[in-house]
């Protein structure tokens, strides 16, 4: 399945901008959510799921808190947030895993699938891709049991689209493909910026 994120990209960005979903009202009655994620950072060799790692999944969970806001006080409603966090978070942590694996044994970092497979953690794609269909399935069954308001759409598109779609660029190779032209080394130099020989005078 190829995934058109520029048709995808359009169709959201007008849904936001006619539903007003990006607005933040200081003056809302509903409880309040802070959610900090990593600060930007400069990734020295290319874009990697790191960075989606970083700022994708923080903004899908401060949308969900945000679109459960109205009732975060019911033990159910919460229950049910509770469950779609834990999964989402379980299967962004395994996609990570899978997509460091090479580069944690070159380097002996601690991945969880060279911890329980060792040597064999490339057999373990089976299993691995299993254990994240159910995590995603178990999320989406919390989903449909709670009425998310005008974020229903943003939110299934997320879990039912955007993260499968991801898992198949992570497992297929796909996404370190994908990102080889952003390796600072390649393609040609950005152009000097004028404000900057005026800075370094200063």
């Amino acid at each position: 399945m190829k995934y058109d994120f520029t048709a995808t990209e359009k169709k959201w960005q007008k849904r936001w901008e006619e539903t007003g979903l990006y607005k933040f009202d200081k003056n809302s009655d509903k409880p309040k959510q802070y959610v900090l994620e990593m600060f930007s950072y400069p990734s020295g060799a290319k874009l990697h799921v790191g960075h989606w790692y970083n700022y994708g999944p923080a903004d899908t969970f401060a949308r969900i808190l945000q679109a459960a806001g109205a009732e975060t006080g019911l033990a159910a409603r919460t229950h049910g947030v509770e469950q779609i966090l834990y999964h989402v978070g379980r299967w962004i942590y395994l996609a990570d895993a899978w997509d460091d694996l090479a580069q944690d044994r070159k380097e002996g970092n601690y991945n969880p699938l060279l911890a329980r497979y060792g040597d064999q953690a490339e057999t373990a794609e089976a299993p691995l891709r299993e254990t994240m269909h159910v995590s995603l399935g178990l999320a989406k069954t919390a989903f449909s049991l709670l009425d998310w308001g005008q974020w229903e759409g943003l939110l299934g598109h997320i879990l039912s689209t955007g993260l499968p779609a991801v898992e198949e660029a992570v497992f297929t190779g796909q996404w370190k493909e994908r990102n080889r032209p952003f390796h600072h080394h390649q393609g040609a130099a950005l152009p000097a910026d004028p404000r900057d020989k005026e800075n370094n005078s200063l």
